[in-house]
């Protein structure tokens, strides 16, 4: 197949960035195509989107940092650094996907390692459209009802942090998997033993930059739960001041 062929082939750092970024905003513009049928927003003053924020969505940023913002930020990053070891494990581990062909045990060609592991890279790009969507969509009622300057300033302080860190940890991913399509030289399958090794030499290579994403992610969901709010009423505030609407 022409597209696993493509999938196979070891490609750069700055490559992979470029690909994951056109995936995300691909994901960003199917948000767009279904925005109206599927997504509408309330119209909203400024003012009470702005007492809502103080009653409502700091105190619940504020009580949410582990559970809500942090837990979730590493856990999403770190399944996309180990997916392509979780689909080594989950097909070769053990050859617990195998046949019984005229007394031998083998593995069909569809479920082997050349295969599985850059199906694995398409699949953590069709992560990314899908990430485009969802956290687009979520944002879409804020971008709508919030004055531009107010909306960045929510979205700034943390985001750009967050957001790199994440495409980092994609990128970190797809680098794994090149590293494991470059050690199996051909193989169908791997045993545990075979595995460790690899596992090992893999994240003393990679270990360390995903040690670094999650500590970017901790820094960013330091600053969403208590910078970003300040920053936000500032702007909100100024707002209010400049265009003379009482709050």
């Amino acid at each position: 197949m022409d597209i696993i062929k493509w999938f196979s082939k070891e490609r750069s750092i700055p490559f992979y960035t470029g690909i994951i970024l056109i995936a995300i905003i691909f994901g960003i513009y199917i948000r767009y195509l279904f925005d109206s049928m599927v997504f509408i927003c309330e119209n909203t003053s400024v003012s009470l989107l702005f007492s809502n924020y103080l009653a409502v969505e700091i105190p619940r940023i504020h009580g949410s940092f582990f559970f809500g913002i942090l837990l979730p930020n590493a856990i999403t990053a770190l399944c996309f650094f180990f997916f392509p070891y979780f689909i080594v494990l989950l097909l070769n581990a053990g050859y617990q996907i195998e046949i019984n062909s005229h007394g031998k045990h083998v593995i069909p060609d569809f479920y082997s390692l050349t295969n599985f592991l850059p199906i694995s890279k398409m699949l953590i790009f069709i992560f990314c459209i899908v990430w485009g969507i969802k956290s687009f969509y979520l944002l879409n009622c804020a971008f709508k009802l919030l004055p531009f300057q107010i909306f960045i300033f929510m979205i700034l302080p943390h985001g750009i942090i967050e957001i790199p860190a994440f495409i980092l940890s994609v990128v970190l991913g797809l680098k794994s998997a090149d590293y494991f399509i470059k050690e199996i030289n051909g193989r169908k399958k791997m045993t545990f033993v075979e595995f460790k090794p690899i596992f090992k030499t893999s994240l003393l290579l990679l270990g360390f930059y995903m040690a670094a994403i999650l500590f970017a992610i901790l820094i960013a969901a330091i600053i969403e739960s208590w910078i970003t709010p300040q920053i936000a009423i500032s702007a909100f505030e100024r707002y209010f001041q400049i265009n003379k609407i009482p709050y």
